[in-house]
């Protein structure tokens, strides 16, 4: 009978969901509701292969993408049929409230509600006259497993479960517990690819107790949590979830973070922080790659410019002792025509101011572009440093001047 009560909201849950879902301020795109068409259809492969716990996981991934109200039916009756019973109560009283009064299967939820809020009441009832009938000296019986719990106040932990979640930030998990009881909760969770628990004591927030799973946590498609109440004689007395059976939150990048400012955690900086600070640790002291290229274009390019410069100066002077024997070449004494000792002369002269030409060519263009890379690595440097709040390196500004036959630089210091 359960099962082709679902098949009915399943049909309803793919195609009312702008008449029967209670208004979203962010209505889900046309991608989102192909997604969750996709997700309802793998949850449903998957409770007629009978893993109910991996399709419950879906309805809620598919319900998350849509906001159709109607897949709160889907997921309360499959925790029904697995005996979570809070989890149960939970998804079918929002499912009431969520969804127009017309919509089928109301009868049915509000029906089995009652019923299983009953059923809750009697176990109460059952354990509270077992702990008062038990022999105070007594060996405590063994503990049952805890069920998973959304309870009033009045009666107990008072805790909303998490559905979904921003990844790489932190996720605080709260809880209520009656005035006067000195309960301790400790929060279990375990990531995403991890097989083991990991435990935080929740601490102690106004009226609430809050417990936070660290950012470098949040990652994957869900992380799994579940809390344990416990007196002060260490027996269990309230919970939600269980090891067995751990809530299931669903990590997605347009959910709402849930963490409090103002609480303390030694829990690392969001990735996105983390990943500016080591670039600037990379920068400043890690491999050393980008100082090195810093340093060696800035080196390089002034070594060069200093060639060219001596480079320029020789071939000058080439040139100019060159002209002088020419002048002289053309005096009597030599008939007006370059004397023999010259032209040896004048041929050596003339090479090698030939080849400090070329050198001078060569050096100039090769220490400008050189100069060119290294005035950008400077000024993406000084620009990390302002933007750094450092102003204590005094940070040196070089640049070369090049022009007709004038070569030399420019240099200035910010204090």
């Amino acid at each position: 009978m359960r099962t082709f009560f679902l098949t009915v909201a399943v049909s309803l849950a793919l195609g009312l969901a702008a008449s029967a879902s209670v208004a979203q301020d962010n209505e889900p795109s046309e991608a989102d509701i192909e997604q969750a068409k996709t997700a309802f259809g793998e949850g449903r492969s998957l409770y007629d292969a009978g893993d109910k716990r991996g399709a419950v996981a879906k309805f809620k991934q598919s319900y998350r993408l849509s906001r159709n109200a109607l897949l709160l039916y889907n997921i309360g009756l499959t925790y029904d049929e697995l005996g979570e019973v809070d989890l149960a109560i939970f998804y079918y009283d929002k499912f009431l409230t969520d969804t127009d009064r017309k919509v089928a299967n109301r009868g049915l939820a509000q029906k089995r509600l009652t019923e299983l809020r009953k059923e809750a009441e009697r176990k109460r009832a059952a354990e509270a006259e077992r702990a008062a009938s038990a022999p105070k000296d007594a060996e405590p019986e063994a503990e049952p497993e805890p069920a998973q719990s959304v309870e009033r106040p009045d009666e107990g932990m008072l805790h909303r479960i998490v559905e979904d979640a921003p990844p790489r930030k932190p996720l605080d998990i709260t809880a209520v517990i009656p005035e006067g009881k000195a309960w301790k909760a400790t929060l279990y969770f375990r990531a995403a690819g991890s097989s083991d628990f990991e435990t935080v004591a929740m601490e102690p927030r106004y009226r609430e107790l809050v417990g936070r799973i660290p950012a470098s946590k949040m990652t994957g498609t869900s992380v799994q949590y579940f809390i344990e109440m416990k007196d002060d004689l260490g027996k269990l007395v309230a919970s939600s979830g269980k090891k067995t059976s751990p809530n299931i939150v669903l990590i997605d990048e347009s959910a709402q973070p849930r963490f409090y400012p103002d609480v303390d955690s030694d829990d690392e900086e969001p990735a996105i922080f983390a990943s500016a600070k080591r670039e600037s640790l990379e920068r400043d002291s890690g491999d050393g790659t980008s100082d090195y290229l810093l340093w060696g274009t800035s080196i390089g390019s002034g070594a060069l410019l200093l060639t060219a410069t001596v480079s320029y100066f020789v071939a000058a002077s080439a040139a100019s002792d060159l002209e002088g024997e020419a002048v002289i070449s053309r005096t009597a004494q030599c008939n007006a025509r370059p004397c023999g000792q010259f032209g040896n002369f004048a041929s050596d002269l003339e090479s090698r101011g030939q080849t400090f030409e070329t050198v001078y060519t060569v050096t100039l263009i090769g220490g400008a572009a050189l100069a060119g890379v290294a005035g950008y690595l400077w000024y993406r440097e000084l620009n990390a440093s302002d933007d750094e709040g450092d102003d204590d390196d005094n940070p040196l500004t070089v640049v070369p001047v090049i022009g007709g036959d004038v070569i030399g630089g420019a240099a200035a210091i910010r204090f």
